[in-house]
């Protein structure tokens, strides 16, 4: 009785499109083309999604690789070689035409800014505290210290932040960096020390 009542159920349907008249065939087969395109557009859209997410987890995941490449290096230069060695794996870590706007010494090319942040006329090295990513990998930022031994010889300590862009391939594109004392504080203590 069981398997007559589903072959009962499985006909009727059969029979409702056999059923049809040629009007009624075209009328279905156009909603079924229709809900077919509509499919095939949803997959693409989903597949299209898909790539923009393992894109966007791409990017993540090399921008944080550079940053913690880059606060590695910076906390000890003389561990990585020669300054231009240095320089030189600091560059590979920033895209071409890559900046740092720094609020209180001006803005330079990147490699420029790491010769005179660790390697100017005075020794120093750069403490990174804290990090933090955007969902996307297309900036980040950290809070450290800078600290050495100024220009005359006295210590010096400094607390900054900064703000970075990253591209696509996660490598750095602009550094803007900002301190919570004035400009000329900044500089004086580099001349001076502040310790």
């Amino acid at each position: 009785m069981r398997a007559h009542r589903w072959i009962t159920l499985l006909a009727v349907p059969g029979l409702l499109l056999t059923a049809c008249s040629g009007d009624d065939d075209d009328a279905l087969r156009d909603q079924i083309t229709e809900l077919e395109a509509s499919r095939d557009r949803d997959r693409d859209r989903i597949a299209e999604l898909e790539e923009a997410d393992a894109a966007r987890a791409t990017r993540y995941e090399r921008s944080l690789e550079t940053q913690a490449r880059v606060a590695e290096i910076i906390e000890d230069p003389t561990a990585y070689g020669t300054e231009d060695e240095v320089l030189d794996m600091l560059t590979e870590l920033a895209a071409d035409g890559a900046s740092m706007d720094d609020t209180a010494l001006g803005s330079v090319g990147i490699r420029s800014a790491w010769r005179n942040t660790l390697f100017g006329d005075f020794d120093a090295t750069i403490v990174t505290w804290r990090t933090w990513m955007s969902e996307d990998g297309s900036s980040g930022g950290s809070l450290w210290t800078w600290e050495g031994t100024a220009r005359n010889g006295e210590p010096f300590t400094l607390i900054g932040v900064d703000l970075t862009t990253f591209d696509e391939a996660g490598l750095l594109t602009r550094s803007v960096v900002d301190w919570p004392y004035p400009a000329n504080e900044v500089a004086r203590a580099i001349r001076e020390g502040n310790g």
